[in-house]
């Protein structure tokens, strides 16, 4: 096999001193070497020059690039976070950018389902507070102007659009907090390239609601828990991960208990509990369906008698 990971061979026969064969040959190697190298040019170009590159969700593409174009992956996430940042300049994730601080408190983003690409896109088309700057395409550009998701040109960009109309937005005092941080896909936390440390290896309350209903959006769950800084991942329309990486249990039990906070929920028959007790109840349900568990309004029918409560009200605890 040859050094190209395939079984063809290429075989160069030249007479000594042609210069018009050679210079020939100059230019198929060339271009043969240019060809096997494809994407990995474009990733060498990224690399030297340092601009700061933009994503949506896209700690998976990094991942993919670093260890298809640069090197095998390393065995730790500081050694990850070092080889990105030798590798590339300042990285942003508009997933991060739409979640966080002021942004994250306007009314139209806090109504959204979600923070999906697709989402965004109609957030900045639908919402005048997105709206500058206008983003216009050259001539024979026009189809993308029509959502085409998972087309690579249209992802691009719409990932641009949407970096360049809530950028504008946002603080300077917070985009430094942004920087470097890379949404981790199907969670609450992120990580951070430029920290040394992390949301995934720190310790904060982690909790899950229960019995949701359709009616109850994310700003309603943040306001149930301000003043708290939290992150609200949806399972599905009745369940929501709940991370406070920078609280304890006993801070959030605090804050949900506090006179006329969470009496509303407690009335609709939504419990709030720590991650390890709805793990548990899983386990105790042998795999049955969550719903099936909630179907009945009576706490100890939902098997949640079998763990000590760490608060009478809202919260139970293992």
């Amino acid at each position: 096999r040859s050094s190209w990971g395939t079984s063809d061979k290429v075989l160069f026969v030249a007479r000594q001193n042609d210069e018009k064969w050679s210079a020939q040959n100059d230019v198929l190697v060339t271009r043969l070497v240019q060809e096997r190298l494809g994407f990995r040019r474009v990733f060498a170009a990224l690399s030297a020059s340092r601009r700061p590159m933009v994503v949506h969700n896209g700690l998976y593409d990094v991942l993919f690039m670093m260890h298809h174009f640069h090197s095998p992956l390393p065995t730790s996430l500081d050694q990850f976070k070092l080889m990105v940042r030798d590798c590339f300049g300042d990285i942003y994730d508009t997933k991060v950018l739409i979640s966080s601080g002021s942004i994250s408190k306007l009314s139209a983003v806090q109504s959204l389902a979600g923070t999906s690409l697709s989402e965004l896109w109609n957030l900045m088309k639908e919402v005048d507070t997105f709206t500058h700057p206008a983003i216009k395409l050259p001539g024979g550009f026009g189809r993308y102007n029509i959502k085409c998701l998972h087309n690579a040109g249209w992802d691009a960009l719409a990932t641009g659009e949407i970096f360049a109309k809530v950028s504008r937005l946002m603080p300077e005092e917070e985009a430094g907090s942004v920087r470097g941080q890379l949404h981790v896909a199907r969670s609450p936390y992120s990580i951070f390239l430029y920290q040394r440390s992390d949301e995934l290896v720190s310790s904060g309350a982690e909790l899950v609601m229960t019995g949701l209903t359709t009616s109850v959006t994310t700003a309603d769950i943040n306001r149930l828990f301000e003043p708290l800084h939290i992150q609200v991942t949806w399972a599905d329309d009745e369940r929501a991960h709940i991370s406070i990486p920078h609280a304890s249990e006993a801070e959030a039990v605090k804050v949900i208990n506090s006179p006329g906070k969470g009496d509303e929920y407690l009335d609709k028959g939504i419990a709030i509990l720590t991650l390890r007790d709805w793990q548990k109840i899983r386990n105790l349900n042998h795999g049955s369906k969550e719903t099936d568990a909630q179907s009945n309004g009576n706490n100890n029918e939902r098997g949640w008698h079998s763990i000590r409560p760490i608060s009478s009200k809202y919260i139970l605890s293992g």
